[in-house]
């Protein structure tokens, strides 16, 4: 049996920043649970550094894939559109 999920997040739901007054930030942990129940590691503080440093008009379509056991995948969609103010992807798994 199949189940696929697809969300439409700001990028800043991958993210948690422990304490607000510095800019250090920590994987979220619901993130956390849904790599670590698919065995799929993401390097999420790369994708959300490169995120901010690209253009708008600007992304890609990320697809991480297990490496032992059935064919499961996380999929992001980085695309940043002009008009976009909360800075959305598509999440999916």
């Amino acid at each position: 049996m199949k189940y696929e999920f697809n969300i439409t997040a700001s990028i800043s739901e991958l993210v948690w920043y422990p304490d607000e007054l510095s800019d250090e930030y920590r994987v979220h942990p619901n993130f956390k649970a849904v790599m670590d129940r698919l065995g799929i590691a993401v390097p999420v503080e790369e994708i959300y550094e490169r995120y901010f440093d690209s253009p708008v008009n600007s992304g890609h379509v990320l697809v991480f894939q297990e490496t032992e056991g059935p064919a499961s995948c996380i999929v992001l969609d980085t695309y940043r559109d002009p008009l976009d103010q909360l800075d959305m992807i598509q999440m999916g798994w």
